[in-house]
């Protein structure tokens, strides 16, 4: 019986190189190709196809990916970076609203992955994720801000967590992203002040905005 250990190094192989070829037939412009592969690969690394894990609720899908109730992190990066991929093809064929629901998706998922297991080591998970922030920009559905906003804090980028906040609350301030705000104020005002400064949030900035979420 393959131990938890190979598996993931399994997966990570498998997943290597099928993304490597899946850039050969994009460059070359298959792109029905690539997407028929990478429905293939789909179901070989994670025994689910595409159309199950592009239709499935997140919830849904997650809960598939758990046994017993623990949840696999590496089949969860891996479907992300597959979907990312998935992504990119349909960009390419200038199918541009299917391309954003996959790379929506995909970047929900890794940000799940990222809050839960920050030090993950799967394929550039982490670097993937920054760099899908960056290109869907800051106008994401609210589930989405959510997670990014946990996902900053888990890795200490507090002055970010705080953007995505303020920016939600111009949006619409209601109650409870003022409640998020507010829990992480007193949080983080129970850091040391070189961790505050570190991630870009002294405490007096802190203490400023929380005075703020206060009187709102």
């Amino acid at each position: 019986m393959m131990n938890q250990r190979d598996y993931i190094l399994r997966l990570i192989e498998s997943l290597t190189e099928g993304i490597a070829f899946m850039l050969g037939l994009k460059k070359e412009k298959k792109e029905e190709q690539a997407l028929e592969y990478l429905n293939e690969l789909m179901i070989q690394s994670i025994q689910l196809n595409s159309k199950m894990v592009n239709s499935l609720s997140e919830r849904d899908l997650l809960g598939m990916l758990s046994i017993n109730g623990v949840l696999r992190m590496d089949s969860v990066a891996g479907i992300a970076l597959l979907l990312k991929e998935e992504g990119d093809i349909y960009e390419q064929l200038g199918q541009h609203e299917t391309a954003g629901k996959r790379l929506q998706r995909a970047l929900s998922l890794m940000l799940e992955v990222m809050i839960r297991e920050p030090d993950l080591q799967f394929i550039n998970i982490r670097d993937e994720t920054e760099q899908l922030i960056e290109r869907l920009g800051p106008s994401l559905p609210t589930k989405i801000e959510r997670k990014r906003f946990s996902y900053y804090e888990v890795i200490g980028r507090y002055d970010l967590a705080e953007n995505v906040l303020f920016h939600q609350l111009r949006l619409s301030a209601k109650s409870d992203w003022l409640q998020a705000g507010k829990a992480l104020y007193e949080r983080l005002l129970r850091l040391k002040d070189e961790q505050l400064v570190e991630g870009g949030l002294p405490r007096d900035e802190v203490l400023q905005s929380y005075s703020e979420l206060t009187n709102m």
